[in-house]
Order: C-alpha cells, then sequence, then structure tokens
C-alpha cells in the first residue's frame, strides 16, 4: 500500500493581512501549526502571530542573505537566490520542514515573508516532495495601508505597492496546487462558513466545532478589524492604482466563492 505523501499547508499574505489569525482557524480543520511558536504578540497581534519561530528566524536569515528587508520594494534576480549562503539557507529548510512533517502528517505554517521568498521555498518544498496547498489571505488594500501608517509609518503609495507585490506573488504561487482564497473580514464575521469553503477547496478535515467555538469565544473580535473598507472605496482613492484596484477585485471575488 502506498503512503501518503504529508500535507503541507503554506499560508500566504501581506503584513498587516491577518495571517494570524487565519492560520489559527486552520486548526479547526485538523491543521497542526507545531509547538515552538513565536510569542509576544503586544498591541500589534494582541491573540499572538501563530507563527513557527525557527520558520520565522530562517525567513529572516534568508532576507538578510540576499541584502534585503521585509518591506523592501527592489526586484530581486533569479541569481540571488543561487548564491552560496542562500544555498546553504535552503539546505537547512528542508531539514526542518522534514522533521515537521515526520512529527506532524498535516502541518501549516504562515510567514509573510514567504510569498517574497516563494524562489527560495518553491525549491525547497519540491525536495521535500508533500502535497502543497495554499491558502492566500486578503484583506482591503487601504486597511492594510492604514494599519502600516499606524505601525511604520509608511506612505499609501509604498504599502499599497508592498500589498500588491505580496498579492500577485502569492496568487502565482498558488496556481501550482490546490488553493484556497481567504477573506479577512469576511473569517472575522462568519468563521464557520469561511473555514467550511477553505476545507472543501483544500480538502482538509472536517471542521470541528468544539475546535470552532473555542476559536470564536476566545479569539475572534470585532475589533481587530480596526478599519472598515468596501471594495467601491478603491475607486475613489487616489492613492490606488487602477493595477492595485483589479488585482483585489479578482481575489475578493475568489475570497467570497464567486469566481
Amino acid at each position: 500500500m502506498t503512503t501518503p505523501r504529508p500535507i503541507l499547508v503554506v499560508v500566504l499574505g501581506m503584513h498587516r493581512s491577518g495571517t494570524s489569525i487565519s492560520t489559527r482557524g486552520l486548526a479547526c480543520l485538523g491543521v497542526d501549526l507545531g509547538e515552538d511558536l513565536v510569542t509576544g504578540g503586544g498591541s500589534e497581534n494582541p491573540t499572538g502571530y501563530f507563527e513557527d519561530a525557527a520558520i520565522h528566524a530562517l525567513s529572516m536569515r534568508v532576507l538578510d542573505a540576499l541584502g534585503t528587508e521585509w518591506d523592501g520594494l527592489e526586484l530581486l534576480p533569479d541569481a540571488a537566490f543561487e548564491s552560496p549562503a542562500v544555498l546553504a539557507l535552503r539546505s537547512d529548510a528542508v531539514s526542518l520542514l522534514r522533521l515537521r512533517l515526520r512529527d506532524h502528517p498535516v502541518y501549516g505554517f504562515k510567514n509573510p515573508r514567504t510569498a517574497r521568498l516563494l524562489r527560495f521555498w518553491q525549491p525547497v518544498f519540491e525536495q521535500l516532495g508533500a502535497d502543497v496547498r495554499w491558502v492566500c489571505v486578503l484583506r482591503h488594500p487601504l486597511s492594510v495601508a492604514r494599519s502600516l501608517a499606524a505601525r511604520d509609518g509608511f506612505d499609501a503609495a509604498k504599502s499599497l505597492l508592498l500589498w500588491l507585490s505580496h498579492a500577485v506573488e502569492s496568487a502565482l504561487a498558488a496556481g501550482d496546487g490546490p488553493v484556497a482564497c481567504l477573506d479577512y473580514d469576511a473569517l472575522l464575521d462568519s468563521p464557520g462558513p469561511v473555514l467550511e469553503r477553505v476545507s472543501e477547496s483544500l480538502g482538509l478535515g472536517p471542521l470541528d466545532a468544539d475546535a470552532l467555538r473555542t476559536f470564536e469565544q476566545d479569539l475572534l473580535d470585532p475589533a481587530l478589524a480596526h478599519s472598515s473598507f468596501v471594495p467601491g472605496d478603491l475607486a475613489v482613492d487616489p492613492n490606488v492604482t487602477l493595477l492595485v484596484r483589479s488585482t483585489y477585485e479578482l481575489l475578493h471575488a475568489c475570497a467570497l466563492g464567486e469566481a
């Protein structure tokens, strides 16, 4: 009898897009997030990050080896991902994820840097031979821009360009396998139906009613949204380009199950 391949659920999304709480929601579908998670959260992420600490540290080392930061806007050449320093880190990533998948046959991780580092991670996933399934977390671009302005002092133009690059990279990567697009605001409003749609799209376990109840009571708070925008707001904001608007409209339709 053929041994089933371990399932690796990769969560993609822009910083300040709700990837942390969305990732925690996957636990209601039987996705294991590991035990060694990034601690803290504070006012930025009051419910926690739900992020593998070792993967977080590795991602930071990859950015450093590439000579960039998480908010860099430069275009990184393919050759940068083949440098000796980056290749050594790729070997570390294979070993790390192999260990995680050995202990957790359905394992999921998120790190907002993953979208920008997909040229690093894709060869890792291929070498593992895992069954990779993708979750793209979507949040309104103006909500992301407002959050980045408050936390980092970024102007709207930079924030929207970062949102666009992360959204496009995520969508392109997810085209290689089963994918679910999840709207953060919809998750806060109706977690059950949203997680059910993710389960159906990715072929994950059924939604655990008790786990969902705990998720709703202990972790979900409408105040987490902080700002409320509708798709039409993009058409009247002078900072929003046509490319940002059209990208959001397409992905939003996917997240709502309309496309």
